[in-house]
């Protein structure tokens, strides 16, 4: 058991590595991906400091606002809470590239995760900057303990949620379009477009029994040092272990049938 769990972590640290090296001989795909990344966070930054420069809302805080957007960019890259693992998946998918990956002596979605870490290699460089700029600028001091708790609730539902937003492709041939409408609703339940703390009370109350707040916002607001209820954190780690074993059957049992029968 040990030894297979070994094997496979070095095949996908492998994968990973091969992916990477790409940027040794492209450098300026770094150049490009700075850029990219810089200019998407001054404009959500600057929509938000101008919103809690001339807003009334005793809520909008320019430091909170702007430490939080820094963080957001960072974590949703690290913890790809915008299913791009499930994106490029749905492509190799439809074009029947995934049954090459299901000869390979690992699983097709975690050697997806191991190409999607390499091949972004200069994206997680810069969203680790960018979080830790944000934590040094905005954060009131946190708790090590909880915030460890949020980041790894958050990574294993958002884990699950790819692989689960990966399974519309063995279903339906237009998946790509399904996976986008559901992205444009998990911005927003995953506070990725805005803080949570900002929705109306009943809003947030509804919402901390799903998995979404602890898929980006909660380790952010952790990280803050926002007072958030330990049963908020007991709540994400549930629906962490249940989306696990669920995501990791249904999408045995699609990958088995698309053996048998493809699409």
């Amino acid at each position: 058991m040990v030894d297979a769990v070994m094997n496979k972590s070095r095949l996908f640290l492998a994968v990973a590595r091969t992916e990477a090296q790409i940027y040794v001989f492209y450098p300026l795909e770094f150049v490009v991906a700075f850029i990219n990344r810089g200019l998407a966070i001054f404009l959500s930054a600057l929509f938000w400091v101008v919103a809690a420069e001339f807003g009334d809302n005793a809520l909008l805080d320019r430091r909170f606002l702007l430490g939080y957007f820094l963080i957001v960019s960072g974590m949703t890259q690290i913890s790809f809470a915008n299913v791009n693992v499930a994106s490029h998946l749905l492509r190799r998918i439809k074009s029947g590239a995934i049954s090459s990956d299901l000869l390979k002596p690992i699983d097709p979605f975690a050697l997806q995760y191991a190409r999607s870490y390499g091949s972004q290699v200069q994206f997680l460089l810069i969203s680790s900057v960018l979080t830790v700029v944000g934590v040094l600028y905005a954060s009131d001091g946190f708790s090590p303990l909880l915030a460890v708790w949020a980041v790894l609730n958050m990574i294993i539902i958002n884990y699950s949620l790819n692989r689960m937003t990966a399974l519309i492709g063995f279903y339906v041939v237009e998946a790509a379009g399904i996976k986008n409408s559901l992205l444009h609703v998990l911005r927003l339940l995953q506070g990725m477009l805005i803080p949570l703390n900002l929705l109306p009370l009943v809003a947030q109350d509804v919402l901390f029994f799903t998995p979404f707040p602890s898929s980006l916002y909660m380790p952010i607001a952790t990280l803050l040092g926002a007072d958030i209820a330990i049963s908020n954190y007991a709540i994400g780690t549930l629906w962490g272990l249940s989306l696990l074993p669920i995501s990791a059957w249904q999408w045995k049992r699609a990958t088995r049938k698309y053996e048998a029968v493809g699409l």
